[in-house]
């Protein structure tokens, strides 16, 4: 039996693309091809081609599961249909067959790429259909499972009504179709005809009563959709909730998540919420959902729940001011950058902050003192932005203060949401185990920094499986085959397969991919079994598996405080037979909290950049951990602290075994000698005695009693103890233990509880956010950490909206890209004339600088063509005269966020600026150089402004060094500070960035004021 087809010409249905519905487009092709004998194959199969020459020859429907955006170039007979007739024949030659072609034959392709980008010449050939699914249909779907699982009687009586209601207008439509057949067919006067009488009654009186039905049913449907509708703000959350979910994957690959899960994780919530009165239980359902699943982008689930003008002024220009240029004047140009001002002129342009550019420009004192201070984003913004909150409170940090952005956002989460979405949830192998069963990978995804190996193993001897049923390898070159026989010999004996680093055999995932779907099946598996993978993240890991699998991830927490917590949590330390096992167990629980602090310590000076090391290592929980077990054997051992192995130990050893800079293992050994030291362990033995000074009876000093008997004197002074010498005693007040500070603010020390509870009670009230002063830095090194930081979370918030980066503006989006970029065209000039340069400039033995300017105007004219190439195609794509190319999509999507293009980047010189300031930077440049063109070389270069710099200087050694007639290898820069200008009317124009400084030229020129530098040094 076959199903009616409608004829297709083409022969290929389409290319489906069903990732987020999880395999609804291969439903509905099954279901509807069922009765046509489809064949269902992967590109994996080995028998594939075989079945697609069948199915072409006999016409039965093909269906290829699981595509890349590559496709095999063998299917592209198929595709573009390159059939000919010979002899009265249709044929198709596929490969070196030549088929007979049946017209009934029908190809489908599904994909479970996310956002595939197809070729042109791939979209060219099939017809596109999109299966992901909609905001409004998930959330239709949503609420009819919560309202089934919490009114099943509604539910039920909701749907029989939808039942009844076709069955009443398919009953109507018979009875219209009827009655026109009686009037159609009756001959002469029907009055006189009997039948067509008694057929017309019935059917008004039928007619009457499903009308009548319809009207109850109406308001029966009031009803039930009333009580329905107590449910929507669940289904609603849910539905935004699981969309920005899948947008995790825009972030890293590695984030991809299925509507299967996603729906199994709602049922869960469900089950499991908590229920308050008749309708309470959506707000326990919606909270337990959200904590779930909040991950790290609660910012991003809020801005998408309708605030998405909290982007418009990060990154995206506005239309009414040029990206280029800023009409209006700085008011304050000494502390605040033209870039913030500029922001905050378009910010201005955002509801609720319409004053906010006439506040800076009328209140610059008060703006002043917002931005001097320590934490803008814990005080009011000054008048009249004074009240504001929640997302535009954000966008005034991220103009003024960036830095504190992410603080900021803290404080919002904070406010909105509660404290716990700050803290994210410890790493349990327990519970991601449990939601696990045979067939289902449990995938590691590994970061700098984590080693899951060793809570592997330590959990697999919990639950009583020996080492021998804990098959592990690393995957590498040749490896695969060894690895497939793990996994066949584990579903057979139920041992566990742990196959590591999958990031390092790209091209044996495919057949990992494989195995998960077509052998690792309930049927052929032992329940005992389980595949563990670890992997980097990797575009070339299977999609299916990260989507079926159970995925964790182990990362250093963020902050002193998680990583303390982290430690404490954590094998070894957190079995209570291992911690109080030590007999000297006063050295051990104090140097223990020591090394977990010096172990967070040196993984949080990472996010400092070059200030916190010079080469970013890797340090991981193994080294603690073997730091750990090493400190609890020489202190059972020794009756002693031995100070010295403990510190080469964990110094040189296990820490320092990582540190390949000399500087860096100097500094590694400097941090230690603060942790691992005598005055841990004696420290809390010391007393102290808080004394009052003068008549007031203030406690503002202490006396510590020293090992020689007598007392020394500290004055107690904006939380720091300040040693000060005769100081005359008045009384005193009282006596408690003192703590050895690992800070000079007094915040982080040894606890006096060193029990196990004693120290997680004190590390839970540690600030979340750490001041530089407890990893030995300034307060100033927090700047640049926390710009990048701010930039980084910006940055990973817009590429989760699509609708933005994408253009969803529609026309208007598209106008606004097309006048930016004919505003950039018609800003840049034209390419310089190489050979008019050189005719005017020759190269000479005597001036090197010619050659210098040469090759600088051929590397800026490439730089100007690839600008003018791609915007010029950019405009002709959006207005669809050609085809839209990955680089031109690129560039377009660039533009809209204010980002420097990757194909300009390509031929650029090294950059950081946002799309306005670089083509400001770029215009200044070439006028630089046109300038010299024009009027001959300048009396004062623009180091900054050169391309190449190194090409430069190294002409300016060359023309000493031929002047001198010297050896250019003998000859070097020297720097020095001038005698000849000590004080400066005005700041330089450009070139120069050091702050209070009044350098005026390169270390080579110097000359007394009021006088110019002669261009043509050494010759």
């Amino acid at each position: 039996m076959k199903s009616p087809r409608p004829p297709d010409t083409i022969g290929i249905r389409g290319l489906l693309r069903s990732q987020l519905a999880e395999g609804q487009a291969n439903k509905w092709v099954k279901n509807m091809e069922k009765y046509n004998r489809l064949n269902v194959i992967k590109l994996t199969d080995s028998n594939y081609v075989r079945v697609l020459e069948n199915a072409i020859t006999f016409g039965t429907p093909v269906l290829l599961e699981n595509v890349n955006q590559e496709i095999d170039a063998a299917l592209d007979p198929v595709l573009v249909k390159s059939i000919f007739k010979q002899q009265g024949v249709w044929y198709l030659k596929l490969g070196d067959n030549v088929l007979e072609y049946s017209f009934d034959f029908r190809f489908y392709i599904t994909t479970r790429l996310r956002n595939p980008h197809y070729l042109p010449e791939i979209a060219v050939k099939v017809t596109l259909v999109n299966f992901m699914i909609t905001l409004q249909g998930l959330q239709d779907q949503l609420l009819g499972i919560v309202v089934a699982r919490e009114k099943p009687v509604l539910e039920e009586k909701k749907n029989a009504m939808i039942v009844e209601s076709a069955n009443n207008k398919k009953v109507l439509k018979e009875l219209e179709d009827k009655i026109l057949e009686v009037l159609s067919s009756s001959e002469g006067n029907i009055l006189e005809d009997e039948t067509a009488i008694n057929i017309l009654s019935s059917s008004k009186i039928l007619s009457a009563e499903i009308q009548e039905k319809q009207k109850v049913a109406a308001e029966t449907e009031i009803e039930i959709d009333f009580a329905r509708n107590q449910y929507v703000p669940v289904s609603k959350h849910s539905s935004v909730l699981f969309f920005c979910i899948s947008d995790l994957a825009n972030i890293d690959p590695m984030y991809q998540y299925s509507l299967p899960w996603f729906i199994n994780l709602y049922h869960h919530s469900i089950t499991h919420s908590e229920k308050i009165g008749d309708f309470g239980g959506a707000i326990g359902i919606s909270e337990r959902l959200f904590h779930q699943q909040y991950i790290q982008k609660c910012l991003q689930i809020l801005v998408r729940e309708g605030q998405t003008d909290f982007l418009v002024c990060f990154d995206r220009w506005d239309n009414k001011i040029s990206a280029l240029e800023n009409p209006y004047p700085n008011p304050a140009p000494k502390w605040l950058t033209d870039k913030s001002w500029s922001e905050v002129v378009r910010a201005s342009n955002l509801k609720g902050l319409e004053k906010f550019k006439q506040s800076v420009e009328t209140n610059t004192d008060e703006w002043k003192n917002f931005y001097d201070v320590l934490n803008p984003h814990e005080i009011p913004c000054p008048k009249p932005l004074d009240e504001i909150k929640g997302l535009l409170r954000l966008v005034v940090l991220r103009c003024v203060r960036p830095d504190k952005v992410v603080p900021g956002v803290q404080t919002y989460i904070v406010e909105e949401m509660g404290a716990r979405y700050l803290e994210p949830p410890q790493f349990n192998l327990e519970e991601s185990y449990n939601d696990s069963n045979c067939c289902t990978p449990l995938v590691f995804i590994l970061s700098a920094g984590s080693d899951p190996m060793a809570s592997l193993m330590k959990f697999a001897t919990d639950r009583g499986i020996p080492k021998t049923s804990l098959m592990t390898i690393s995957l590498g070159q040749g490896q695969g085959p060894i690895a497939s026989h793990m996994i066949a010999t584990g579903l057979e004996t139920g041992q566990w397969a742990v196959l590591q680093n999958c990031h390092l055999a790209e091209s044996w995932m495919k057949e990992l991919d494989r195995i998960c779907d077509e052998v690792i099946v309930p049927d052929n598996t032992n329940q005992n079994f389980r595949l563990w993978l670890t992997s980097y993240p990797s575009k070339a890991f299977p999609v299916a598996i990260l989507q079926n699998g159970v995925k964790m991830t182990n990362e250093a927490p963020k902050g002193l405080r998680q990583n303390l917590i982290k430690s404490y949590l954590s094998d070894p330390i957190s079995d209570p037979k291992f911690y109080n096992s030590c007999p000297n167990w006063k050295a051990f629980r104090p140097l223990l909290f020591s090394l977990c602090f010096f172990h967070a310590l040196v993984q949080e000076r990472r996010k400092f950049g070059p200030l916190g090391w010079n080469i970013p290592y890797e340090f991981n929980d193994s080294d603690l951990r073997i730091c750990v077990l090493q400190l609890q054997m020489f202190l059972t051992d020794y009756l002693d602290v031995p100070y010295d192995a403990i510190t080469y130990l964990t110094g040189e050893c296990n820490y320092g075994g990582r540190v390949t800079d000399d500087k860096d293992r100097r500094l590694l050994n400097s941090v230690l000698s603060t942790f691992y030291t005598p005055e841990v362990v004696s420290k809390p033995n010391y007393s102290i005695w808080n004394i009052a000074l003068n008549k007031k009876n203030t406690p503002n000093l202490l006396m510590v009693p020293c090992q020689s008997g007598k007392l020394t004197t500290y004055h107690f002074i904006n939380s720091f103890w300040i040693f000060s010498l005769h100081i005359p005693l008045i009384a005193i007040i009282g006596h408690q233990k003192v703590r050895y500070c690992f800070s000079p603010s007094g915040v982080y020390y040894v606890p006096l509880d060193t029990t196990y509870e004693g120290c997680l009670a004190y590390v839970r009230s540690l600030p979340l956010n750490p001041q530089p002063e407890v990893f030995g830095l300034h307060e100033n090194a927090d700047i640049s950490k926390d710009n990048q930081e701010t930039n980084t979370l910006l940055h990973g918030v817009l590429l989760t909206q699509t609708q933005i980066t994408a253009g969803g503006g529609g026309d208007d989006s598209q106008e606004m890209v097309i006048d930016l970029a004919n505003d950039i065209l018609g800003k840049i000039p034209d390419t310089f004339d190489i050979l008019d340069v050189s005719k005017k400039y020759p190269v000479m033995y005597n001036n090197s600088m010619n050659t210098v300017l040469r090759q600088e105007l051929i590397r800026f004219n490439k730089l100007i063509d690839v600008i003018k190439h791609t915007l010029r195609d950019m405009i002709k794509a959006v207005k669809g005269l050609v085809v839209m190319s990955s680089q031109l999509e690129d560039t377009c999507t660039a533009l809209v966020v204010g980002k420097v293009p990757g194909a300009w980047a390509a031929k650029s010189y090294p950059s950081l600026k946002p799309l306005g300031s670089y083509v400001n930077d770029l215009i200044t440049r070439l006028n630089f150089f046109q300038n010299w063109i024009d009027e001959g070389a300048p009396n004062i270069f623009w180091l900054s402004g050169f391309y190449f710099t190194q090409s430069f200087l190294t002409g300016v050694l060359q023309n000493y060094a031929r002047k001198k007639k010297l050896p250019i290898d003998l000859i070097q820069f020297e720097y020095y500070t001038t005698e000849f200008e000590d004080d400066a009317d005005r700041c330089c124009l450009f070139g120069v960035y050091c702050k209070v400084s009044n350098v005026r030229s390169i270390a080579v020129l110097k000359w007394p004021i009021g006088q110019l530098a002669d261009s043509n040094f050494g010759n």
